[in-house]
């Protein structure tokens, strides 16, 4: 089985303040994969949602088709 993470509309604010808004991915095993921005655009709130770090989320995180949340 080739494992992979897929994000489904995944969104993630900090009170009243929206930081990642619908993101999608599909990233697949060996595949790299690079997040570049500005300070402040969402890069390590991203990763922190995908290692299940930041928990309320919006969306879906899928883990070899399982979801974050049941892992």
């Amino acid at each position: 089985m080739e494992s992979r993470i897929v994000t489904k509309n995944l969104s993630f604010a900090y009170k009243s303040k929206q930081i990642i808004n619908n993101v999608n991915l599909n990233v697949a095993a060996g595949q790299v994969l690079v997040i570049l921005g500005p300070n402040g655009i969402g890069k390590s709130t991203l990763l922190n949602c995908l290692s299940g770090v930041l928990k309320k989320y919006q969306g879906d995180i899928l883990v070899n088709n399982n979801s974050l949340d049941s892992l």
